[in-house]
């Protein structure tokens, strides 16, 4: 009796064993397979990771940041309609890249955001401080001549003079120093005379700003475009005033983007203020430079020229004027020059 009760024992035994062996198996099985096809996300799933990458950046956590970037590219890219814009998802990614000083990673992510982004001109203007990091002046220059052409007059920021003048600072081209520092006045003078205006609530900033608004909720992109010389140049890409044009031209949104504009102003005024300390600042690096090395020829020995870099290739004299179709493909061609340590960005 007893030798029976054992093997039935023995039996269930042996056969529960098998059942959790199965399980385990089952589990391990399904934990691969869920591995190699991860779960879509959601919308705020991935906000929330993307949010999560911009917060471990800003703490100095950047490979942290570049996993969760990197998955979620996986994740983003792949679904038929993107979690979100791809574009910035590339823009934040070579942010975080050049944090980790992996520059040579960094120019195809800038370079695949194309001009009908509204993050192409920041990053243009990153890639430029990215060539400048890898001691690139004529590539960085490339970037420049683009971005401070007439087009982007009211849109690109002060922070563009200091890139530009530390690069002619890099190829000892003093002589363009001191026309970019007279450009920076007479492009960012009339502008801090325009927010100083608007934070002092003059009727006249208001009510340029109410036309730029109309402007805006039309998208008359013609009509908003010289509004903008007076007027913060974030300002038609600014979440919060985009989010009160719904309400516009209500009073209660009026106040709301009168006062967001105040912020935007502001931060530029700040902005201008640091950047033309730097200018100044460079220019006197300059004015030491050629004072103690004596050798004024050697300004002469950078010379620019605008041509597209692809295919066959047309070069024009310089003049200033610039066709629109030329913006993004320039090239600059320099000559040697006693190399310059610089303190980074």
């Amino acid at each position: 009796m007893l030798k029976k009760n054992s093997f039935h024992f023995f039996s269930a035994l042996a056969l529960s064993s098998s059942l959790v062996v199965t399980s385990i198996a089952s589990a391990f099985a399904s934990a691969s397979a869920s591995a190699q096809n991860p779960r879509p996300m959601t919308q705020i799933q991935a906000e929330r990771q993307f949010q999560r990458a911009l917060l471990l950046a800003q703490r100095d956590q950047p490979e942290a940041s570049h996993r969760i970037l990197e998955g979620l590219r996986q994740q983003v890219v792949n679904q038929s309609k993107p979690l979100m814009d791809p574009h910035l998802l590339n823009l934040t990614e070579a942010r975080v890249l050049f944090q980790m000083n992996r520059l040579n990673e960094v120019p195809g992510l800038y370079r695949s955001i194309p001009k009908s982004s509204p993050l192409w001109l920041e990053a243009r203007e990153e890639l430029a401080w990215a060539y400048l990091r890898q001691e690139k002046p004529e590539k960085a220059l490339a970037e420049l001549k683009s971005l401070m052409t007439s087009f982007f007059r009211n849109t690109v920021g002060s922070e563009v003079f200091v890139a530009a003048g530390l690069t002619h600072l890099s190829t000892c081209d003093y002589v363009s120093i001191f026309n970019l520092s007279k450009e920076f006045k007479q492009r960012f003078l009339p502008r801090v005379d325009a927010l100083a205006a608007l934070l002092n609530n003059s009727p006249e900033s208001e009510a340029l700003l109410n036309r730029a608004l109309e402007a805006l909720k039309k998208n008359s992109q013609l009509t908003l475009e010289p509004l903008l010389a007076q007027l913060p140049r974030k300002l038609s890409q600014d979440p919060l005033i985009l989010q009160s044009l719904s309400q516009f031209p209500s009073e209660a949104s009026r106040r709301s983007a009168l006062r967001r504009s105040q912020q935007l102003a502001r931060a530029e005024l700040q902005e201008i203020k640091q950047n033309v300390q730097k200018v100044h600042l460079i220019e006197a690096e300059a004015i030491q430079r050629m004072a103690l090395e004596n050798r004024t020829a050697r300004r002469d020995k950078v010379r620019s020229s605008g041509h597209p870099h692809q295919g066959e290739v047309l070069s024009f004299p310089a003049t200033r004027e610039v066709w629109r179709d030329e913006i993004g493909h320039f090239a600059v061609d320099l000559k040697e020059c006693p190399p310059l340590r610089l303190a980074g960005r």
